[in-house]
């Protein structure tokens, strides 16, 4: 009697110590549970306006090559041409830059590099999902704030002149995988960001009186030249 007693009581302990595992588990392996859903690109887009030579956030400069480069751009890096994971932008220093999905502030990072932070978003702790908008400087969040879809997060970070930098980047850890934006994006919005994009390549391929700044064609959705980037392929 004993014996089934001490049995008994090792099975529960295992049982115990195993659920919340297996839990974490279950939810860890199936990202759809943790899905972030994007509801805007993290600054002001806009049209183009002839008077203030901007675009929303995004301050027109003849000397720039381009003032949003696409997922999938190539791009110089340390060591050599790099693929960008990201949406990245060269917008005025003084506009806000806004939390891109709902979830909390998991982490916040100063890089020395480049002198502003790194702020990675998360949908809840267990999510294998990172939602990062790099290039941030003036923080308005905190680690472990919550935060919805359009929260000011600060400024954007370190630039050229007049204009600062900021990215966003979708990353699935347990893939290593980079997403491009829309693929994740709330559906009922995601039209109409598109075109905000699809604006925003026009409008500076005119501005530039240069067609072949953006390969549209090549593109699977606005601003999208693949659809996943796996981190080796970087």
């Amino acid at each position: 009697m004993k014996r089934k007693k001490i049995l008994y009581i090792i099975i529960i302990s295992i049982i115990l110590i195993l659920t919340p595992i297996i839990i974490i588990s279950m939810i860890y392996f199936n990202p759809e549970l943790t899905k972030p859903i994007l509801k805007n690109l993290g600054v002001d887009f806009g049209p183009f306006d002839n008077k203030t030579i901007r675009a929303g956030a995004f301050i027109f400069n003849e000397s720039e090559d381009k003032v949003f480069l696409e997922f999938g751009a190539k791009a110089p890096g340390t060591n050599g041409t790099k693929i960008l994971p990201t949406f990245e932008y060269l917008v005025a220093k003084n506009c806000n830059v806004y939390a891109i999905c709902d979830g909390y502030i998991d982490s916040v990072k100063y890089q020395s590099d480049t002198q502003d932070y790194e702020i990675v978003i998360k949908t809840s702790p267990l999510s294998p999902w990172l939602v990062v908008q790099d290039h941030v400087l003036n923080l308005t969040i905190s680690v472990g704030q919550k935060i919805v879809a359009g929260t000011i997060l600060g400024k954007p970070g370190t630039g050229t002149g007049q204009l600062g930098r900021t990215e966003i980047q979708v990353y699935l850890e347990i893939t290593n995988t980079n997403y491009a934006p829309f693929l994740l994006f709330d559906p009922s919005l995601r039209e109409e960001y598109e075109q905000k994009v699809w604006n925003l390549m026009s409008d500076w391929e005119n501005f530039k009186n240069d067609t072949t700044i953006y390969d549209q064609e090549a593109m699977i959705h606005a601003g999208c030249l693949y659809t996943t980037l796996i981190e080796t392929d970087i």
